[in-house]
């Protein structure tokens, strides 16, 4: 399966959309993208900045 990242996943839609998919996806498939992303959750966060296209590069790599 293709793993499924939330762009913004800090921010009040977002994270709602990353908790609604934590219940119905593998945590191993869903990446949380944002500018202050959290570690101590059971899917992966990454950090997107689209103010640093860099590091956009790197969180929608597999």
């Amino acid at each position: 399966m293709m793993k499924i990242g939330v762009s913004g996943a800090s921010g009040q839609l977002g994270s709602a959309v990353v908790q609604a998919l934590a219940e119905t996806v593998a945590a191993e498939n869903l990446v949380a993208i944002s500018r202050t992303p959290k570690t101590d959750r059971t899917y992966a966060g990454r950090l997107g900045d689209y103010d640093q296209s860099e590091t956009l590069v790197a969180a929608y790599q597999a």
